[in-house]
């Protein structure tokens, strides 16, 4: 299971960093040519343009992230982790935070050379917000 919790580490330090306000820094867990795929904007590839979209959204501040239904699939150097989640955060149009809830998709790939798992694909959904 030295795979899957692999993964699982990499899914723990991405929410760390998006708690702690770092949440551009999930870019050093991508690959380079990573592909971003949001709702309503679309298609993002590689790491500068990701970041770019990151730059141009507003200002919010994330509280907390709980992630439920954690499914990893590991076929070689490939995987497929899915899993759902509620988001609390406060935003600047609004006096009390609100919450999301949705789903996220990640493809990875084993780096052999850095001897650890990179996201090469992201995708999510929201389903709705909660408050």
């Amino acid at each position: 299971m030295g795979d899957e919790q692999d993964i699982l580490t990499v899914h723990k330090q991405w929410i760390a960093l998006e708690e702690s306000g770092n949440a551009s820094c999930v870019l050093d867990l991508c690959s380079d040519d990573v592909l971003w795929l949001v709702p309503s904007a679309g298609a993002i590839r590689g790491k500068a343009a990701v970041k770019e979209w990151f730059n141009s959204q507003p200002v919010s501040v994330i509280e907390r992230i709980e992630s439920f239904k954690v499914e990893i699939e590991v076929s070689g150097g490939l995987a497929v982790k899915r899993a759902d989640f509620i988001t609390k955060l406060q935003v600047p149009e609004r006096s009390e935070p609100v919450e999301v809830r949705g789903s996220h998709l990640w493809t990875l790939c084993k780096d052999e050379a850095k001897g650890c798992w990179q996201v090469t694909n992201v995708s999510w959904s929201i389903v709705g917000e909660l408050t």
